[in-house]
């Protein structure tokens, strides 16, 4: 996907307008040509292990998980290389720091009540499948990854 917008720029007294795609190809700072780093630095692009101007983990790109790459906000992550957009943390999991790769799960028996906790504190609901009546003798509580749980039942029954 490309974002075709609109660019107006003054430099100096002269107006500059045209049609712009979302990428630096090319840069002249006062006749001089920038390489290649520093025009993707110039881009935004944040540090990392990435190929082909991907985004790294822990950040996302709106332009096919391309720069201008955004770290993930606490309470969500990006595993992945290269993600459009960061996923909020599953309930019963929470990411405290800015740019998460994944969340971590609450201790024993707590639940968050919604997705995208960002500490600890908010793990205070009880978890379901803490208890064996929930399902019953002849079956295992399943969680579902943040939404709710099932009851898996044994063979036979």
């Amino acid at each position: 996907v490309r974002v075709r917008e609109e660019v107006d720029v003054t430099v100096g007294s002269s107006p500059l307008s045209g049609v712009h795609d979302g990428r630096i190809a090319f840069v002249r700072v006062l006749g001089v040509s920038l390489s290649d780093e520093q025009v993707q630095a110039s881009a935004g692009r944040v540090p990392g292990e990435a190929s082909e101007g991907k985004c790294p983990a822990g950040s996302s790109g709106p332009y096919d998980g391309e720069a201008p790459c955004i770290a993930c906000s606490p309470g969500s992550f990006a595993e992945q290389v290269g993600q459009v957009s960061c996923a909020l943390c599953p309930i019963g999991s929470y990411a405290p720091a800015v740019g998460s790769v994944g969340c971590l799960s609450c201790p024993g028996g707590v639940q968050t009540p919604t997705k995208g906790a960002v500490g600890v504190w908010e793990c205070t609901g009880e978890d379901p499948c803490a208890s064996s009546e929930t399902c019953g003798a002849n079956s295992d509580c399943v969680r579902l990854g943040g939404q709710g749980f099932e009851c898996a039942c044994h063979a036979g029954f």
